[in-house]
């Protein structure tokens, strides 16, 4: 007899729980073109405990580590007429914990840069190129 059973504790409930508790929010990343004509899905993303965002594009060529969501949204959102949007796939938890369920950034003059920070410096190291074929 298992020490689980003995203990009276459902062990596949158990472990249920701890992935649950321990899972990363999922998302995706929506490109909509022109006055939200047309939309689809460019991406899927995961919002990590540390609060980092992992992408990986539809086709699986482009795989990213992002500090923000506007960045996340940036490589999706550069041809004119096209926006994109964070579509959160899993219900929010604590609210002041985590970013809003959807966020729309508009094509603008470029990435917005943190203090004493260069362009394609921060997220340069989490812009892991592209994924093997």
């Amino acid at each position: 007899m298992r020490i689980w059973d003995e203990l009276g504790v459902d062990f596949d409930a158990e472990v249920r729980e701890l992935a649950l508790s321990q899972r990363p929010r999922l998302f995706a990343v929506v490109q909509v073109f022109g006055e939200d004509e047309d939309a689809v899905v460019a991406a899927w993303g995961m919002r990590q405990e540390d609060g980092r965002f992992d992408v990986v594009s539809d086709d699986g060529r482009r795989v990213m580590r992002l500090r923000t969501l506007d960045r996340v949204l940036l490589p999706f959102q550069r041809v004119p007429e096209v926006s994109a949007r964070v579509v959160w796939a899993d219900p929010e938890p604590e609210a002041d914990v985590v970013p809003p369920p959807t966020a729309t950034v508009r094509p603008g003059p470029g990435p917005h840069l943190g203090e004493g920070e260069r362009e394609g410096e921060g997220d340069a190291e989490a812009v892991a190129g592209r994924a093997p074929r």
